[in-house]
Formats: structure tokens, sequence, C-alpha cells
């Protein structure tokens, strides 16, 4: 949509829309909030760390990509690149699902584990 837009507002429009929904899916804030509830306390540190590290390096790396398409390519076939490279990481992430559902898997088994601490918890303090 911001490829082929008609007018100079639906440029603006498609590209806020558009920006606008990636980012709120993918900010370091989202990514936190998983990242804290998934690690216990004394290993929170090291994987918001990771995290942060990991998603400003792939802010660098993409910006000699950017430039190099805009310079031989132009606005035009950059943002039809761009798309590409958006799908295709997509595809990789998710494509079969099978991603999701190992960390859904060790989500699962994260919480299992502090359940069964707890309760061992309990158990040892009362009985």
């Amino acid at each position: 949509m911001m490829a082929h837009p008609h007018t100079p507002w639906l440029f603006v429009l498609t590209a806020g829309v558009l920006i606008g929904t990636g980012l709120s899916g993918v900010t370091f804030s989202v990514i936190s909030g998983v990242l804290g509830r998934s690690f216990p306390p004394e290993k929170r540190s090291m994987a918001l760390g990771i995290s942060a590290a990991a998603g400003s390096f792939g802010q660098f790396a993409m910006l000699p990509l950017t430039q190099w398409l805009l310079s031989h390519v132009g606005w035009y076939g950059a943002l039809l690149a761009l798309a590409g490279v958006g799908a295709a990481d997509g595809a990789a992430r998710g494509g079969d699902g099978r991603a999701a559902r190992d960390a859904r898997a060790r989500v699962q088994a994260i919480g299992a584990a502090r359940r069964w601490a707890r309760r061992s918890a309990i158990a040892a303090t009362c009985c």
C-alpha cells in the first residue's frame, strides 16, 4: 500500500498505519514484558539485556541494506524489497508454527516448574 499511493496523504496514512501496527507488536516493551514473565528474577536482567542488544543490532544491520536499496532501486523498489524481506522473515519464523509451539511449550514448562516449586515450598513449611 505504501508503494502505490495515489495521493501524498494516502502515503502518509498507509505509512502511519503500517508502521504503527508493526511496531505495536514487536517493540521492546512487548518483548520485555514477555521475557520478564518467562525468566526467573536471577536470570531476567541477562535475558532483557540480550534481547535489547539483539534488537538494536537488527536495526543497525538493516540500515546499510536500506540505504543501498534507496540508492540503487529508488524508494519504490526499496519498499517492495523490504516488504519481501519482512515476508520472508515472517515465513521463516512462523511458517509451520513450530517455533510458536516450541515457545508455548517452554512457557508452559516454566509455569509447571514454578507451580511445583511453590507447592513443594508450601508442603515443606507446613509439614
